[in-house]
């Protein structure tokens, strides 16, 4: 059976669901959002975007929203398939685990309570933080409007409730995660030739440029600017006068959000923050006790792993053991797409995985369902070029959050 036509048998379970166009609008102005925004539909629609929408409407079925279609993934047997393969899930290997020092998880903890919390759903409001108060008001950036690619974006000042030698202020960044069919199209984009290379991120360890997906970038650079900005509001409203110690800053993010989130952190290290205000990046540079990046369910964005860029930085890709999404390049969905539309393996058959076109962000932490915390290895079994993805219900920020605060 041809890759189409297995695309095609395992999509037919969705057609219940409408596919937004990917054509470009009847008139593209020259503005940045509007071409943005087509390239992304573009390079979306060369790189499977049906696909990507019906998977994300897969996911979003598991609330109980729509009982028919959940009915009818059910019988698809998606989770079933893939726990029928003997490198299904982590939980199985023998990995060292990653414990978190206290104030390490209490960073995480915040992180993934940002993450939540950006997403700006009914109900959470009002969750606070067990270690951290907000002080004053957050500071938001609203999604571009028609396509453009500005990802919302909030940022918070915290204070630790019991102040000590190891806790400081916190700004926390959070970088929303997919919610529109737009965001969607963001994800599939890794161009049209493959990953993009790009000044943006700085140099590799070898002083070569890095080359990354190119829907996040696409992200990360239009929203760059008005994220410094508001982070240095934040720092000068509240830190300027040097009454205040240092504070330390922390970008965060879910899926796509956290992809753009590690971007951000990347750029605001090892570039200048604003290029075009020099005395202004150099104010922030030296604004803050430490900077960290701590994202969850995030994508892979670059060939070469983002690696930490301060000796004390704490930067984590946290994996919940099951969540698809952080190998989610196109060979792997493909291979997952031939996996679910195909019969059920036999028990213990070990699923051939495509090898990693693009890498995470940062030390991989893998979480299992009672919370324990996992190192991966990076080849064979054990990690996550070897493992099949296949659980629907690992990657809502909910889930990130229960296995984090457990």
């Amino acid at each position: 059976m041809s890759t189409t036509k297995r695309r095609s048998r395992f999509l037919g379970i969705f057609s219940r669901k409408a596919v937004a166009s990917v054509e470009p609008p009847a008139a593209v102005s020259a503005n940045s959002a509007d071409v943005s925004g087509w390239e992304n539909s573009a390079g979306a629609s060369h790189n499977l975007v049906k696909t990507s929408k019906e998977l994300d409407d897969y996911f979003q079925s598991i609330d109980g929203s729509d009982a028919t279609l959940a009915n009818i993934l059910h019988k698809s047997r998606w989770v079933e398939k893939a726990q029928a393969c003997s490198n299904s899930s982590f939980a199985t290997c023998s990995l060292p685990e990653a414990p978190l020092e206290t104030s390490r998880r209490q960073l995480v903890k915040l992180a993934a309570l940002s993450a939540v919390k950006v997403y700006a759903k009914p109900g959470t409001e009002n969750l606070s933080s067990s270690d951290f108060d907000v002080v004053g008001e957050p500071v938001k950036i609203d999604a571009d409007l028609l396509g453009g690619p500005v990802k919302a974006t909030t940022a918070w000042l915290y204070t630790p409730k019991e102040p000590s030698t190891s806790s400081s202020n916190v700004i926390v960044v959070a970088i929303r995660g997919s919610v529109t069919t737009h965001d969607w199209m963001v994800n599939l984009n890794d161009g049209a030739e493959g990953p993009v290379q790009d000044a943006f991120l700085g140099t590799d360890n070898e002083g070569g440029l890095y080359s990354a997906h190119s829907g996040f970038l696409n992200c990360a650079k239009a929203t760059n600017a008005t994220v410094v900005d508001h982070i240095y509001q934040l720092w000068s409203n509240n830190f300027a006068a040097g009454v205040r110690s240092k504070p330390m800053l922390l970008f965060t993010g879910h899926s796509a959000g956290g992809a753009v989130a590690a971007m951000l952190y990347a750029r605001f290290l090892k570039c200048d923050p604003i290029p075009e205000d020099r005395n202004k990046s150099l104010v922030l540079k030296n604004a803050f006790r430490t900077v960290h990046c701590i994202t969850f369910g995030a994508p892979p964005i670059t060939t070469k792993p983002l690696s930490p860029f301060q000796a004390d930085s704490v930067f984590l890709s946290i994996v919940n053991d099951g969540d698809p999404v952080p190998r989610a390049d196109n060979k792997y969905i493909n291979a997952l797409l031939r996996l679910f539309s195909g019969p059920m393996p036999e028990e213990g058959t070990k699923y051939a995985l495509p090898p990693r076109v693009l890498f995470n962000a940062g030390q991989v932490v893998i979480a299992l369902d009672d919370s324990r915390l996992l190192r991966p290895n990076e080849f064979g079994a054990g990690s996550l070029a070897e493992t099949v993805m296949g659980n629907k219900r690992a990657h809502p920020m909910k889930e990130y959050r229960r296995r984090i605060e457990l």
